[in-house]
């Protein structure tokens, strides 16, 4: 393919879009630059001559005389773009010839006259027989009088109306102004203000319901319901003492209470129901004592030890990591949500994290302390 057809194709790509105007002078121009010859590569090293041969000659370092095209940097002149498309002689016209189009519509010759032929329209009045003009008739003035006394009748009629429609329009007007007086009646609605009452309730927190007794038992089995009543308790054992606490029923425990040979737990949470067994054994003094204080409904750090919590009462919703005291093992349990774990010591892990929602209840066993903590 010659040069000018390739410069033909540039100018057609650069025509429909494809290449940008500085695109297409960079392809020119590389196109151009690779028409000229290498003297280095494309021909035999030349041999100089002892004396110039015409103008731009010139003398190299071993002495010989050139032609101007071997001057390193010569650049030739760009040979002429050719003309790209056909010539414009050759393009067809569009459309047909201008002499083959047929006339839109009939001929003016045949379209008929509209109306009747002016010599057919009958004069205007009676005829003119002495050929006067006719503002010189007499019925010319009588139409011009009776004319005149309508537009005056008009006139004068037109304007009554207006007069009497004035009135109603200012009758009418007062009973609109009664419309808006009603609605002043409406300020005792800003009696609402009491709503706003209802702020103490968003900013207190509901206190746990205390159902239980306070009660003192020694060794022995006992039911819930009759020895102790139903409720919530935190139960502890005297001073130096440490023994066997054992409930069956609708809540189970089984721990050492007391610390006098440090193995029990000083505290157990305990949810007593209507007919659990109660055992005691090796203590002479156990304390039921109610629970109190505040329901916890968000998330926060808390700490819990051996018994059952149930989240939502004792421990507000969210993801937690559980962590044992130092130098403790024990069981950490919660049924609703999958997890069984021993926390702390050879045999357990060092923590647990987990999700809880409202009525999960945790089990703990064994654990003085459990540390919470919001993950």
């Amino acid at each position: 393919m010659s040069k000018a057809d390739e410069l033909a194709k540039l100018d057609a790509l650069r025509k429909s879009g494809v290449l940008t105007q500085e695109e297409f002078d960079a392809e020119k121009a590389k196109l151009l630059a690779g028409s000229l010859p290498s003297v280095a590569s494309s021909s035999p090293q030349p041999s100089g001559a002892d004396s110039p041969r015409g103008e731009g000659w010139w003398q190299a370092s071993d002495g010989k005389w050139y032609a101007p095209e071997l001057r390193p940097g010569y650049k030739s002149a760009s040979p002429p773009v050719p003309p790209v498309g056909p010539p414009a002689s050759t393009i067809p016209p569009v459309g047909p010839p201008a002499s083959t189009i047929p006339p839109v519509g009939p001929p003016a010759s045949t379209i008929p006259p509209v109306g009747p032929p002016a010599s057919t329209i009958p004069p205007v009045g009676p005829p003119n027989k002495h050929g006067k003009p006719p503002y010189k008739r007499w019925w010319f003035w009588a139409a011009a009088v009776v004319i005149l006394i309508v537009i005056i009748s008009v006139a004068a009629g037109g304007s009554k109306p207006n007069k009497a429609a004035s009135p109603p329009t200012s009758s009418t007007a007062a009973p609109t102004t009664s419309l808006t007086s009603p609605p002043t009646t409406s300020a005792p609605t800003t009696t609402a203000a009491p709503t706003t009452t209802a702020a103490p309730t968003t900013t207190t927190t509901p206190s746990i319901r205390v159902t239980g007794t306070a009660t003192t038992l020694g060794a022995g089995t006992f039911t819930g319901g009759q020895d102790v009543a139903v409720g919530l308790y935190d139960v502890t054992t005297g001073s130096g003492q440490s023994g066997n606490f054992i409930v069956q029923g609708t809540d189970s425990y089984d721990e050492i209470l007391g610390s006098a040979d440090g193995m029990g737990e000083p505290k157990i949470r305990v949810q007593i129901s209507k007919g659990d067994q109660i055992q005691i054994s090796g203590l002479s003094q156990v304390f039921f004592t109610p629970v109190t204080g505040l329901r916890i409904t968000t998330q926060q750090s808390a700490t819990l030890y051996a018994g059952t919590w149930t989240v939502g009462l004792d421990v507000g919703p969210g993801r937690y990591v559980a962590t044992p005291g130092q130098g403790q093992s024990g069981n950490f349990i919660i049924i609703a949500e999958d997890v069984n774990e021993i926390l702390g010591g050879s045999y357990g892990v060092p923590n647990v994290t987990f999700n809880v929602q409202d009525g999960d209840v945790i089990s703990i066993s064994g654990l003085s302390q459990v540390t919470l903590t919001p993950a």
